[in-house]
């Protein structure tokens, strides 16, 4: 539960890596981490025989492998491509041509915004209890005639194992997003008094200008190349909570003659269940909205999209601007 405390997995892999490494005394060549339901699925679809909730699946993983005929190969390799492409599946090698493999073969999370590309990722350790799960997102952005894009993010989620949970969730967005307003968050818990100095740990230079906020009960932060709304979220066994967001975009719809794009990419999060996503898109004065792809839906000057992220998903809005 605490493997996947930076969106991007690579930076996560380091740091468990590093960890692991100082406190057994033992070199890895890497990491992998499998998504249950992934592993399940493909036992079902392949007849593998292996216990995909057992810590040593992958010993039964490997042996069934083994057992495949050489025809079955084929189909067997599309599945674990369609895994590692939705992050169902991930790697990280210390080895820096292997690692330079896996990103380029466009198997790694990687969160930048990108020009005019905004981005939306989600991600949470939970340092007490079992682990938060993310039951709904849904995104609203109202576009605005000088091009900003205001949003409001609502994300539904349940304490589903263990006790009573004390979890950390972030939000990550494009640097420079202001924050209007933060609902459902969990009061600021106390970091005891600890010289870190003194122990020999040094700052993370990956995480920095950490400010609490002066809204709500949420910190905010850059980490990496984005900027981060973080905030505790401690829920009882089984409880249910939303937690809300409402955010100027650092983002802006850039115009040409009067036509304008509005591109968004959401990042899967690393939750082994498919998440219900929704997302509106509501025009304000002088702003007409043209289309909404993929699959997404038009009518009397809104737009909608409701789906799943399975993977990451990449949405994009066409607008007019009237003069």
């Amino acid at each position: 539960s605490q493997s996947f405390w930076f969106m991007d997995f690579k930076e996560s892999a380091k740091t468990i890596t590093n960890f692991f490494e100082n406190t057994s005394g033992k070199r890895i060549d890497g990491v992998i981490a499998v998504n249950e339901n992934f592993l399940k699925n493909l036992s079902f679809k392949e007849s593998l025989t292996l216990d995909t909730s057992s810590p040593s699946w992958f010993y039964g993983f490997y042996e069934a492998f083994g057992r495949k005929p050489a025809g079955r190969w084929v189909s067997l390799a599309n599945i674990l491509d369609n895994g590692l492409k939705s992050h169902d599946v991930q790697f990280y090698f210390k080895d820096p041509s292997l690692e330079k493999f896996v990103e380029g073969s466009g198997w790694s999370t990687k969160v930048t915004a990108v020009d005019s590309k905004d981005i939306l990722g989600v991600s949470w350790a939970s340092i007490k209890g079992g682990s938060l799960n993310l039951e709904l997102a849904e995104y609203r952005t109202q576009i605005f005639q000088d091009g900003s894009v205001v949003v409001r993010l609502n994300l539904m989620v349940r304490q589903s194992l263990g006790d009573e949970s004390l979890s950390y969730l972030k939000v990550y967005l494009p640097k420079g997003s202001q924050v209007l307003k933060a609902e459902g968050f969990s009061v600021r818990e106390k970091i005891p008094e600890f010289s870190y100095a003194v122990k020999g740990f040094s700052s993370d230079k990956r995480v920095n200008s950490f400010i609490p906020s002066k809204v709500g009960e949420v910190d905010v932060f850059e980490e990496g190349e984005n900027g981060v709304i973080g905030g505790w979220v401690n829920l009882k066994r089984n409880e249910r909570n939303t937690v809300s967001l409402e955010y100027i975009s650092a983002i802006k719809v850039s115009r040409i003659d009067g036509k304008g794009d509005y591109a968004l990419k959401v990042i899967k999060p690393n939750q082994k269940d498919n998440i219900p996503f929704r997302y509106v898109v509501t025009p304000q004065e002088g702003v007409v909205i043209e289309s909404l792809e993929p699959n997404g839906f038009v009518s009397q000057n809104l737009g909608e999209y409701q789906g799943g992220i399975s993977r990451d998903l990449n949405l994009t809005s066409t607008f007019l601007f009237k003069k």
